[in-house]
């Protein structure tokens, strides 16, 4: 993050050389309507010719048809056009084209003009053209021939106009694109939809779990991520770190968007303390981040400039953060679930009840007033949104009994919910994580459907536990995959597990970091998770 020096790298490009590029386009492609338009609002021309040679050769052999089409789109002086037209009108009339020479003299702008500003040589030229012979001596000005006249309006065009390469607009687009792949901003061998400024994602993809490390970020010594998200429209990936950065990166390249001008400055958005939890606005115009010291905030993803702080949303850190319309849904280490009011800038809802941590939460059901959230006490709670009421409490592992000091009440043992995801296509369903060997499916009324468990000889063997022991592992995080036919689980032996939603069987294992799993995000069209771990890699 060492900030470089950018004063020498600023170019600005004039408004009108942008319209002219638009023009070039316009004439290369036949929308000489268009072209016409954009010329007179603008009050700017492309004075262009392909060729110079072949231009002022079409005027030495007085190949007026090619003449006048090529100067019909370019801004040439008045006092020129008017010569111009007067030697065809001439020529015409030496070769005894009268219709045409009448025409030309009649129905053109710079004969009209002339006829206004100069009429005595106006009306030489029309005393010319009644005339029933004709003689070049006294028809062609100054005693020159005719084709000293066509030579000298040659040159005196040939002064007006430029030749510039053809396809200017495509080739510098072509050119910006190759310096983003060489910079690492854009993917190398992908469609780019250049409109949208977007690589097209398809979300008609079959779901399957992955099966390789396909990009590696790794964060500098001593950081590292410690939440992730991808934007809803799948071009991004957000991250936290305990160093307060929020950074957005290209997933493809696994390098930071540098077309985002103020990261492209070592500008970032930035926290005063640890970053626990960021989250997207459905449009991935906005990001909504939460850090240890119950502070939240909401970026402008385009600017990076924060559009509004939530400086005490909790009075201890915040866990997750969630949109939800107009307002912001955050959990925290104080126990307690809050709303917070985007526009208003103020706390709104808070939902007390839970005896610890509070990991998760989110709004269930087809009109979003089901309120649900876990926490480490064991427990998930659904909430009515509108009255802030518990209506029910469940403990997804209340079958798991043993002896401990972390017991909740009737002696069962606390397991942590540590994450809660809404199950796609069904609105009553939740993917539950604990701190357990298991994840579970579990409708809002408190039925656990499935139950998904590591199986032990897929389990990593732990080189401390006793001889003997059989292998246990705990998960630490989970996510589901779009369309929710799969579930992964990161679990304390730095592996991930994808279970197939459909079966209930463990289907895959990845050995997917060499130190502790921080958490996971899955791409929201794509067969994509990332992951991160404690060490800095992601």
């Amino acid at each position: 993050r060492k900030k470089e020096n950018m004063a020498d790298t600023k170019m600005e490009v004039d408004g009108s050389n942008v319209i002219q590029l638009i023009q070039q386009f316009l004439k290369e492609n036949g929308l000489h309507r268009s072209l016409a338009t954009l010329q007179d609002e603008s009050q700017v021309s492309i004075n262009t010719v392909d060729n110079m040679e072949s231009f002022t050769n079409s005027i030495v052999k007085g190949e007026w048809d090619i003449v006048l089409n090529t100067i019909s789109s370019l801004k040439l002086p008045e006092s020129k056009l008017m010569t111009l037209y007067e030697h065809i009108v001439i020529e015409m009339t030496e070769l005894r084209e009268m219709s045409t020479a009448r025409a030309i003299l009649r129905q053109t702008l710079p004969m009209t003009l002339m006829k206004q500003q100069d009429p005595e040589r106006y009306l030489r030229i029309e005393h010319l053209v009644a005339r029933s012979t004709f003689i070049a001596s006294d028809s062609y000005p100054d005693g020159m021939t005719k084709q000293q006249r066509r030579s000298q309006i040659a040159q005196a065009l040939a002064d007006e106009v430029t030749v510039v390469p053809p396809s200017r607009l495509l080739s510098l687009l072509q050119q910006a694109m190759k310096w983003q792949q060489h910079e690492g901003m854009l993917p190398q061998g992908t469609q780019f939809d250049l409109f949208k400024g977007t690589i097209p994602t398809s979300s008609n993809t079959r779901e399957t779990h992955p099966t390789r490390a396909e990009k590696i970020i790794q964060f500098m010594k001593g950081s590292n991520a410690e939440c992730a998200a991808f934007s809803p429209d799948g071009q991004v990936l957000v991250t936290g770190s305990p160093d307060g950065f929020v950074e957005v990166w290209c997933h493809a390249t696994a390098k930071l968007k540098k077309d985002l001008p103020y990261q492209a400055e070592d500008k970032f958005m930035l926290h005063d303390s640890a970053v626990l939890c960021v989250s997207f606005s459905s449009d991935s115009e906005l990001i909504c981040s939460g850090d240890q010291e119950g502070c939240i905030k909401i970026w402008q993803m385009k600017t990076g400039k924060c559009i509004r702080k939530f400086g005490k949303a909790h009075t201890q850190g915040v866990t997750s953060v969630r949109f939800q319309g107009t307002h912001i849904l955050s959990t925290s280490f104080d126990g307690t679930i809050r709303t917070h009011g985007i526009k208003s800038g103020k706390t709104l809802n808070i939902f007390r009840g839970h005896n610890s941590f509070v990991n998760a939460a989110c709004f269930v059901g087809a009109s979003g007033g089901i309120l649900v959230s876990g926490s480490s006490d064991g427990t998930v709670k659904i909430w009515d949104a509108k009255t802030h009421e518990c209506l029910n409490t469940h403990r997804p592992n209340q079958l798991i009994v043993g002896a401990g000091k972390d017991r909740g009440d009737g002696g069962e043992q606390i397991v942590p919910v540590l994450s809660m995801v809404p199950l796609p296509r069904r609105p009553d369903s939740l993917v539950i994580c604990t701190k357990s060997d298991s994840i579970y499916i579990m409708t809002t009324s408190g039925v656990v459907t499935k139950t998904f468990h590591a199986e032990a000889d897929d389990i990593k063997p732990d080189p401390t536990a006793p001889k003997g022991m059989p292998p246990k592992v705990s998960f630490l995080s989970c996510v589901v995959s779009p369309k929710g036919d799969w579930i992964y689980g990161a679990a304390d032996d730095q592996k991930m597990y994808c279970f197939s939603v459909k079966t209930g069987k463990l289907e895959h294992t990845l050995d997917a970091h060499d130190s502790e799993i921080v958490g996971l995000a899955h791409h929201p069209h794509q067969n994509l998770i990332a992951s991160f771990c404690v060490s800095g890699s992601l």
